[in-house]
């Protein structure tokens, strides 16, 4: 059999592929590019499919887990062959790279000469090379914002749906680059008051485990803004109960609970605001004063059932509850901590931080001047912020290539 022939059960479940600069064919194992040669990575995701046993079989390594320039894999552990020589590995090992193999056998066809029927993939159908790039690209992105899953089943049945499928909330939070920035916009304005802080510190591995909390929220909006009524009533019965056990005294020696309806009432209050302010800065349609009315009216629907007192239902009610907050908020030093730990960020690798520093820049911008004095955060200089905004408006649509935003439903 031809290498070019050959063709892996893997490449149907989405397996990722590059070509190099040259001509003609040319492979390597286990997802790594070296000397331009043909490139497969199979994505985290396809492992956990039913399929998973057919990857075995076939020894297919994932592209994320390689350690070394050919590396391995800790879940797998299977042998790779190359060819007259068949390397093994255990967690931490080392395989031979291609450049190094080829400088010993100075032969420069010595791709072309491996067994490729054990770990190397063929790909026959370029067609479909740009679609497993989005996907690829796809869920890195959903990943790095603890989105390791997909999304539920929407509900598209006016007569079951929580919010209305029409609405301005699923426009919203369907857009996950502007999501981002209102999102991480929520955390530093809740993180000012001393009894939500207080919970967060106390009851929270947030530091050690900040993707998970992500996730957490994530499929809580997720549920309740797409999902069935039944679906999103669990959903909210699932956090009430495990707010139940979130009390505690805060450090102004008062006693607080996350259940609390004067506490909830602030934390949606602020996610609330910087959800709408985010897609209304970077947002791919603009909304009118009524979107925004509506979108207050539809998430106060959410705080009530959550036991919030007195949600506000339009806009400028929204702002009035904030202002009505402001002599509780302060910076109390787990506060401190928590700001610092957000603005420092918890990813590695150079694009994804310039990435992130970025976010944290808009997010910071679409809070009040009199917030950033709470938080210590000195505002930036004209300049700087048209810069950013910019910066995040070239952003945002880039994101939106790749993790398109839900496709609104407009009722007849």
């Amino acid at each position: 059999m031809k290498p070019g022939d050959l063709q892996f059960d893997a490449v149907r479940l989405g397996a990722f592929a590059l070509t190099g600069p040259h001509n003609g064919p040319s492979f390597v194992v286990n997802g790594q590019h070296q000397l331009g040669a043909f490139v497969i990575g199979v994505p985290e995701y396809s492992l956990e499919d039913n399929d998973h046993h057919r990857h075995r079989s076939h020894r297919v390594v994932p592209h994320d887990n390689v350690p070394g320039p050919l590396g391995g894999d800790n879940l797998l552990g299977r042998h790779v062959g190359l060819g007259r020589q068949s390397t093994h590995w255990l967690h931490g090992s080392h395989l031979t790279s291609v450049a190094d193999d080829r400088a010993l056998r100075k032969k420069p066809n010595v791709v072309l000469e491996w067994n490729l029927e054990e770990a190397v993939l063929s790909v026959t159908n370029w067609k479909d090379a740009p679609a497993r790039i989005r996907s690829r690209v796809n869920f890195s992105i959903r990943r790095a914002v603890g989105l390791t899953k997909d999304p539920p089943p929407r509900c598209d049945d006016p007569a079951v749906a929580y919010f209305p499928i029409d609405g301005v909330a699923r426009l919203v939070h369907g857009d996950l680059s502007s999501m981002m920035v209102g999102g991480l916009g929520s955390l530093f304005f809740q993180m000012l008051h001393p009894h939500a802080m207080a919970g967060v510190a106390q009851h929270s591995r947030y530091q050690h485990d900040p993707l998970g909390r992500l996730r957490q929220t994530a499929n809580f909006i997720g549920a309740t803004t797409y999902g069935a009524a039944p679906t999103a009533h669990a959903s909210i019965e699932r956090v009430l109960s495990v707010h139940q056990s979130v009390r505690g005294v805060a450090d102004d020696g008062l006693d607080y609970y996350a259940n609390d309806p004067h506490l909830l009432a602030w934390v949606h209050a602020a996610e609330t605001s910087m959800f709408l302010s985010g897609y209304q800065r970077f947002g791919k349609h603009p909304l009118s004063q009524r979107d925004a009315d509506t979108y207050v009216a539809e998430m106060a629907t959410l705080a009530r059932d959550l036991g919030a007192e007195e949600p506000p239902t339009t806009l400028a009610e929204l702002n009035t509850t904030l202002d009505t907050f402001r002599p509780e908020l302060r910076l109390c030093p787990d506060g401190v901590i928590a700001r610092d730990f957000v603005v420092n960020g918890f990813v590695e690798g150079l694009i994804q931080r310039f990435v992130y520093r970025l976010l944290i820049l808009s997010a910071l911008d679409l809070l009040p001047p009199w917030s950033l004095e709470m938080l210590d955060t000195a505002r930036r200089p004209t300049f700087q912020r048209v810069l950013v905004r910019a910066s995040t408006h070239v952003l945002c649509p880039v994101v939106r290539l790749f993790v398109p935003p839900t496709k609104p439903v407009t009722l007849r």
